[in-house]
């Protein structure tokens, strides 16, 4: 009996195509179209792939049967276009007889897309403004019109949803100043509130060139004097002074001054030297002035006259300072040189001595000091006007948002922390919004540091101090997931072992890990998927007649996962994922190759940066051949043809006997070659030299996995399998298949890169390396599962999978 795998494979599938299959009601065999399929999974809505509700436009039913029904004047079904909608009327169960009052209620002051079953381009969009219940089965619902193309068509399936994409979600081009509140961006800088409360300090509470007072009769004790002022009151006081300068000891009064002036002011008049006593004689006593000589302000001592005396002429007139001179006793040395000159690392932006506070750090302009210069503190006290786009605080580690936004802001290059009831922290760049959550599901729990375990001594083992996360999704259906980490930590603790068991020799565990409270706990048996995910696993104690025996430390990471299923992806080498069929060319030996996708690591990224591992190569006709085979010596001799030209023809007349010299094959005898394909490289293919003789084709087939096989490293680190091509010594003409076989190769290689050989033995189609049987039942089908690229056994009536694979095969 053939096998599944053995059938050419259909690149060219239509809705027409048919699958056999069991009639539920009879039990008869039949055929079924794929059309038949997506058609039942359209009227059934058996694909849960969106978020959404079918309804069908038809009459209203106001009774509980009418559920699924869509209607737009609650009376009547005409044809009626998307942009005259106002209302609709929705029963309270879709076309299944789910209840979906509370969908409905939900989209109350959202946006709502009715989209026709099989049809997208027939839609209409709108804002649903108001929800009433119009009768004990259906809501009605009061609309906006946003966005509409086509018509509502008696009869039909229409998806009602929510959609958000109306939303404008691209900040790009928008900035600060687009906010109604906001006029100029200034500097762009965000300032502290211990900044802004100095600054309305001053502006509130500062003096202006208006609070000036040009008189002396006001009383205000807050506001300063004029400098006129300050002139008037000068003179006032400097005539006071004149007067004060009297030696007159009767007269202690300014009034008696005055009279005394008055009464004899013809003595003052005629007043000389000769009138004043004692005067002439103390003239007398001073030294004359000689022209051309004065006295200076200090008094001029002997002591100064000697010391210039003994001076010489012209003393240190040359003598220049010299900054580098380092001889103490030099005339050029300077003394008491600062050291730290061209340091200014240890030194602050206050020692400038114009600048007494160095504020945010923030030099701003000019035009900034001018515009806060002009601010007028009554509009600063009135808030009212000003939108809080998020308080925040900044303590001496960080930012603290004190509240949250219920929108995302409209500048870009912000953080921000959003949803109050919710708060999630929030990044916006290149018009783009990041939540932190998106990134913390990513991270997994496990081990940061530390945790190995060492045998102290026969009960107990030692765990070294450490640390990790654990990682909580809290995922629930129908919402998207607030993950929570949490860090854990331990110190060092040694642990005797629970379940030590005496006088049993068998082999027996002790599995230790951490909890979510940094306890380390252990049990008997091993860990439990479940226990991966929200404990800390450490490893395990192996014991045996109630001693320890030895351990073993294997935790999972939380760090490096990516590179860890790199890693575990480079173990597989590259993999086809659909096409690369192998085909005869023409008439001959030579091969041809289909276009296909393959996976590489890396391999595209030259091509495509957002793809760099998936490589889509264009068919091939008469490929080039290199021809591989043993050297001998454990390496391979790889034979690329006269002048690396390499060959168009396989060669079936030779077989690899691992001597490093190519024998004949045997007349009549077969040989398996295998074939490999290196992404990128079209017109190329690498061909394996059989291992082994075989009396027959079937022979040869049966013994495939068991034939003894080694890879070179270069195809298996870089090639992906593409399949085996048997054939007889005399072969001449591939397409003719009476004495060659060609068997093309799964999505995995389906061999691997060392085999030591295996005896060949019958057959079953579960035997097959495509294929997955699992308690196979009556009226079964096989179908393809892409996840596991295999074959399946399964029930026509498990209608998800199955919708969910014919969905994803037929693109959607």
């Amino acid at each position: 009996m053939p096998r599944i795998s053995t059938f050419s494979q259909d690149t060219t599938v239509s809705k027409q195509d048919q699958w056999i299959g069991t009639d539920s009601e009879t039990g008869a065999t039949k055929n079924y179209s794929i059309q038949s399929f997506v058609d039942l999974i359209n009227d059934e809505n058996l694909v849960n792939l969106f978020d959404g509700v079918l309804y069908t436009f038809k009459a209203v039913d106001t009774t509980a049967e009418g559920q699924g029904i869509l209607s737009v004047t609650g009376s009547n079904t005409l044809t009626t276009n998307f942009s005259a909608l106002t209302h609709v009327y929705l029963h309270v169960k879709d076309t299944e007889g789910t209840t979906v009052d509370t969908y409905l209620e939900k989209t109350l002051d959202n946006y709502i897309k009715i989209s026709e079953q099989g049809n997208l381009n027939n839609f209409g969009i709108y804002e649903v403004i108001a929800i009433e219940d119009w009768n004990t089965y259906y809501k009605k619902l009061t609309l906006t019109i946003r966005d509409t193309n086509g018509a509502l068509s008696p009869n039909q399936n229409y998806y009602i949803s929510n959609y958000q994409a109306i939303n404008d979600q691209d900040f790009s081009d928008n900035s600060v100043t687009e906010f109604a509140d906001v006029s100029n961006a200034g500097s762009g800088e965000i300032i502290s509130n211990i900044e802004r409360i100095n600054y309305n300090e001053i502006y509130l509470n500062g003096l202006r060139h208006d609070d000036v007072v040009d008189n002396l009769l006001t009383v205000d004790a807050g506001v300063p004097l004029s400098a006129n002022q300050g002139k008037i009151l000068k003179d006032a006081i400097d005539a006071i002074n004149v007067l004060l300068t009297s030696d007159e000891t009767d007269l202690d009064t300014l009034q008696e001054i005055v009279d005394f002036i008055e009464a004899n002011k013809e003595t003052l008049d005629t007043l000389g030297i000769s009138n004043i006593a004692g005067l002439q004689d103390a003239l007398d006593d001073k030294v004359d002035k000689i022209v051309g000589k004065q006295l200076s302000e200090e008094d001029f001592t002997t002591i100064l006259k000697t010391k210039l005396d003994g001076i010489e002429d012209n003393a240190e007139v040359n003598v220049q300072a010299d900054w580098t001179q380092s001889v103490t006793d030099h005339d050029a040395y300077i003394n008491n040189k600062p050291t730290d000159v061209t340091d200014l690392s240890i030194h602050d932006v206050i020692e400038l001595r114009d600048v007494s506070d160095a504020g945010s750090g923030y030099i701003i302009t000019n035009d900034e000091r001018t515009s806060i210069d002009g601010l007028d503190p009554v509009n600063l006290r009135d808030t009212s006007h000003v939108k809080t786009l998020g308080d925040f605080s900044v303590g001496s580690g960080g930012i603290e948002f004190s509240d949250q936004l219920s929108a995302e802001p409209t500048y870009d290059n912000a953080i921000f922390s959003i949803d109050g009831n919710d708060p999630k922290l929030a990044f916006k760049q290149g018009g783009n919004t990041y939540y932190l959550d998106y990134y913390s599901n990513n991270l997994t729990t496990g081990i940061n540091q530390g945790g190995e375990l060492s045998v102290l001594n026969g009960t107990t083992v030692r765990i070294s101090s450490g640390n990790g996360i654990v990682v909580s999704l809290n995922k629930d259906a129908g919402l998207i997931s607030y993950p929570t980490v949490q860090k854990v930590q331990w110190d060092q603790q040694d642990v005797v072992v629970s379940n030590l068991t005496p006088g049993n020799a068998n082999q027996l565990n002790a599995w230790f890990y951490v909890d979510a409270l940094g306890t380390i706990q252990q049990q008997p048996n091993e860990f439990s998927e479940s226990q991966y995910k929200s404990q800390i696993i450490l490893g395990s104690a192996i014991h045996a007649d109630g001693t320890i025996k030895f351990v073993k430390t294997f935790p999972n990471t939380s760090y490096g996962q990516q590179e860890q299923f790199g890693e575990f992806a480079r173990i597989f080498g590259p993999l086809k994922k659909s096409g690369h069929v192998i085909s005869a060319y023409s008439t001959g030996l030579g091969l041809n190759r289909s276009a296909g996708i393959a996976f590489a690591l890396g391999r595209n990224y030259s091509v495509d940066k957002d793809n760099p591992s998936l490589v889509t190569d264009a068919g091939q006709d008469n490929v080039t051949i290199h021809r591989y085979y043993q050297d001998g010596s454990g390496g391979f001799i790889r034979d690329d043809g006269a002048q690396g030209a390499g060959y168009t023809a396989l060669d079936f007349t030779n077989y690899d006997d691992g001597s490093g010299t190519l024998a004949t094959v045997s007349n009549n005898k077969f040989t398996t070659q295998r074939l490999y394909y290196f992404p990128g490289t079209p017109d190329l293919i690498i061909s394996y030299y059989g291992r082994n003789e075989y009396q027959s084709l079937d022979d040869a087939n049966t013994n495939i996995n068991a034939e003894s096989f080694t890879e070179d490293t270069n195809t298996a680190t870089q090639a992906i399998f593409l399949g085996y091509v048997i054939g007889q010594n005399t072969v001449t003409d591939l397409s003719a298949g009476t004495n060659s076989r060609i068997i093309q190769g799964g999505l995995f290689r389906s061999v691997a890169f060392t085999s030591t050989g295996a005896a060949a033995g019958t057959s079953n189609i579960a035997d097959l390396g495509d294929v997955q049987i699992q308690s196979p039942a009556n009226s079964q089908i096989l179908q393809y599962n892409t996840s596991t690229s295999a074959w399946e056994n399964n029930d026509l009536q498990d209608y998800n999978s199955f919708a969910m694979a014919m969905a994803i095969a037929l693109g959607g």
